[in-house]
């Protein structure tokens, strides 16, 4: 059973921290909501593609990996070409992966999640407890979810067309829908690591 949940939200007429605090004193939680902007941001993120715009991530990309972690992920690279029948390394179909990230994979909404660009690498764990608890409550509700780096790739483009300032870093795209179970996509199932490799118990 779907249950729909009611936001009701208020514009603040100030900003910032001492404003933020006025509002939690109230039993309000502050916040900033975008929206109307999905499809034109698609459109950008697309035209930079096209025209071969070098990616500029507020967070690095790897550039390596450690040895189990990248065998696990040419094991993943390998039983996904499989399953549908693409060469995942091919670069016109990486290219067209990432033309279906922007579009975030027909998904009706989207989220953008941002931190204060001052913070230490330490606080990207935050985020990620943020994002997991944000998944987990849509899937609570019956809704899917795509966690998407991929969305990062311009985040100096995307800063100026939401009018996010620059002191701020771009972390995450999150998809949000209902998701299509008869899609042969969500029949694909990632192989989990047996929990004795990543747990010692001491005793």
């Amino acid at each position: 059973m779907v249950q729909t949940v009611r936001i009701e939200a208020v514009s603040r007429e100030r900003a910032g921290k001492g404003a933020a605090r006025a509002t939690r004193k109230d039993g309000r939680v502050p916040a900033v909501i975008y929206g109307a902007k999905k499809e034109a941001l698609t459109s950008m993120l697309i035209g930079l593609l096209e025209s071969g715009a070098e990616p500029q991530p507020d967070l690095p990309v790897p550039v390596s990996w450690p040895p189990v972690i990248g065998a696990r992920i040419d094991s993943l690279m390998k039983k996904r070409s499989e399953a549908t029948g693409k060469d995942l390394n091919d670069p016109e179909v990486r290219k067209k992966s990432k033309i279906a990230n922007f579009r975030f994979y027909g998904a009706p909404h989207g989220m953008l999640l941002f931190q204060d660009a001052s913070l230490t690498p330490w606080s990207i764990f935050d985020m990620g407890l943020f994002a997991q608890n944000i998944m987990l409550a849509a899937h609570a509700y019956g809704l899917g979810t795509v966690p998407q780096a991929f969305l990062t790739d311009y985040a100096p483009e995307v800063k100026q067309f939401l009018n996010i300032p620059e002191t701020k870093r771009m972390v995450l795209g999150i998809s949000i829908g209902y998701p299509d179970m008869e899609s042969p996509v969500n029949a694909f199932r990632t192989d989990r690591v047996e929990t004795s490799e990543i747990v010692k118990v001491m005793s």
